[in-house]
């Protein structure tokens, strides 16, 4: 499998990520390790929309970078092989979960790694969803992912510059995620909500006036109103790095020195 780099070139994230935390000038190398770049405790899963897919957008902007971004932004030695990475771009929780598309759930699940990225909501309300219909198919995908008793990473929804009554569901939807008491009920799996929204909000044009609402995405952050350019991906991405870096932190397996070779 491949991996992805978000720097364009032709070097592994993997190998990039493993060479930056040693000393430089005459600091050694890690010693020949257990783990390898391809074990599967070492692999990030991402299950999302066009946000997170891996095929480049008209104009050059790689959309899934932020993901990337985040795993160099914390120096973790987790890696992103491209195919371990179930997102299509329009699709909704509901297709997400098999509904009417691929089931990405599912193909998650059946990886070994422990570790998943799970942003998805925002073509839910983009498609004209509800923001209860939209928390009734999220709350389907997290029982099938508690059961797995996985450590996810769920991310709330980035904004989307639209109608005023899209964007204020699209805050709704995120500080629902970002609720601790949402996931209460489940008892598997190791929840990490990852605040990915406020990071690219343009905080200074927020309007809060009910009936004209206006949470829209920092301008630099996006060339659509809703994808990521490189500047939004390192943002959303950052928040994404800091979150990882203290839940493997406390993995055992990551004691076991990593050597960057595939």
């Amino acid at each position: 499998a491949g991996l992805f780099s978000p720097k364009g070139n032709d070097m592994p994230i993997g190998i990039y990520l493993g060479m930056t935390n040693y000393g430089g000038g005459g600091g050694a190398p890690p010693a020949p390790a257990v783990f390898t770049l391809f074990d599967a405790a070492r692999q990030l899963i991402q299950v999302g929309d066009s946000i997170t897919d891996n095929p480049g957008l008209s104009g050059g902007y790689c959309i899934n970078s932020w993901v990337a971004f985040g795993l160099e932004s914390c120096g973790s030695r987790l890696v992103l092989p491209t195919d371990y990475e179930f997102a299509t771009g329009g699709y909704t929780s509901a297709e997400a979960g098999g509904v009417g598309g691929t089931d990405h759930i599912a193909q998650a699940i059946a990886k070994g790694s422990p570790y998943i990225t799970y942003l998805l909501g925002t073509n839910d309300i983009g498609g004209g969803g509800t923001l209860a219909q939209c928390k009734l198919d999220m709350a389907a995908n997290f029982a099938r992912l508690d059961l797995a008793g996985k450590t996810i990473f769920v991310c709330s929804v980035t904004p989307r510059d639209s109608s005023s009554a899209m964007e204020k569901t699209i805050k709704d939807l995120s500080d629902w995620i970002l609720n601790p008491a949402t996931y209460a009920s489940y008892t598997n799996a190791t929840w990490v909500p990852v605040d990915t929204y406020t990071p690219v909000l343009d905080v200074a044009n927020v309007v809060t006036t009910p009936g004209s609402e206006n949470y829209p995405m920092i301008p630099a952050a996006t060339h659509d109103g809703l994808h990521l350019t490189p500047y939004g991906a390192k943002l959303v991405g950052q928040a994404l790095g800091t979150a990882i870096a203290a839940t493997v932190a406390a993995d055992k397996t990551f004691e076991v020195p990593f050597d960057p070779a595939p």
